[in-house]
């Protein structure tokens, strides 16, 4: 573990994406409010680990790819010691004021809750389709601030003491809906109030914004789908048979427009998302606890 400077360390993942983890990490030395930096370098085969090293930044290089949520789960436990944790992926770039906004909103609630998330823009200014939030309700608790269920580690802020209570961010998962099982462990499970906030702005530089969906998405990132479609049987078996009911429908609706929709790759994209939901029968990890 390392040793704290500041209150907050924002820890990235990355894998093979020199340039913009360059912006990533740019981006959060220049906050209007001083935090660490810590990052889970996922075994990447560029120059990375020399950039990591040269800008003397604390970190750490896997032997493998664990994915997005085996580095986050890595990364936490190096970093327990801080107060706070500001979660992102490389592909994360900050606005200059956006971890003071998640401060300001720390102190306006009290330092009560589970976690706390940024707006998430596409790089052209438009809600990132990818991030967009969900409130519970319309109602504001302060200005510019709005409770929530779930929230993706893109400018995702927790307070150690909740990770704690809530255990880590499931490893297994490996990449796709680890997010949204972990906050909403924190938010609906575990009953932490969260919250959305408003005035804190990240940019998401992913691909393209058009959300996540087998039927359409390049062929190059079909079998990263198996994840999805696993983890997220994971996730609606706590629901119970209604939940089951629901998920079987939702993957047999994709097959369905796989099958009158997609260009290319149909029997890959049907195959992919039918191994992923049979492998979530069974899939069934565990919680770790710090």
């Amino acid at each position: 573990m390392i040793s704290p400077k500041n209150k907050v360390c924002a820890i990235v993942v990355t894998h093979n994406r020199l340039q913009l983890l360059k912006e990533c990490i740019n981006a959060i030395k220049n906050q209007t409010y001083s935090c660490d930096i810590f990052v889970v370098n996922n075994n990447s085969s560029d120059y990375t680990e020399l950039f990591l090293i040269s800008e003397n930044i604390n970190h750490v290089k896997t032997v493998s790819n664990i994915g997005g949520a085996g580095g986050f789960n890595l990364a936490i436990k190096k970093t327990i010691n801080y107060e706070f944790l500001w979660m992102m992926d490389d592909d994360c770039i900050p606005e200059v004021d956006a971890l003071e906004k998640l401060m300001d909103a720390d102190f306006l609630l009290k330092n009560k809750y589970g976690f706390l998330c940024s707006k998430v823009l596409w790089v052209d200014g438009s809600i990132n389709k990818m991030n967009e939030i969900h409130y519970i309700d319309s109602a504001q608790r302060y200005k510019n601030i709005y409770k929530v269920r779930q929230a993706t580690f893109v400018s995702f802020f927790i307070k150690t003491d909740v990770i704690k209570k809530c255990g880590l961010p499931i490893k297994e998962f490996f990449i796709w809906g680890d997010d949204i099982e972990y906050s909403r462990r924190i938010a609906v499970v575990n009953n932490f109030d969260s919250y959305y906030v408003n005035e804190s702005v990240v940019i998401h530089k992913s691909k393209t914004n058009t959300g996540s969906k087998i039927a359409f998405d390049s062929a190059d990132n079909i079998n990263r789908y198996y994840y999805a479609y696993r983890n997220e049987f994971f996730l609606y078996k706590k629901e119970g048979l209604k939940g089951i009911l629901y998920y079987i429908c939702k993957c047999l609706y994709n097959c369905a427009r796989v099958l009158l929709f997609s260009k290319d790759n149909k029997s890959k994209r049907i195959n992919v998302l039918l191994k992923g939901f049979i492998d979530g029968f069974s899939f069934k990890p565990e919680i770790e606890y710090l």
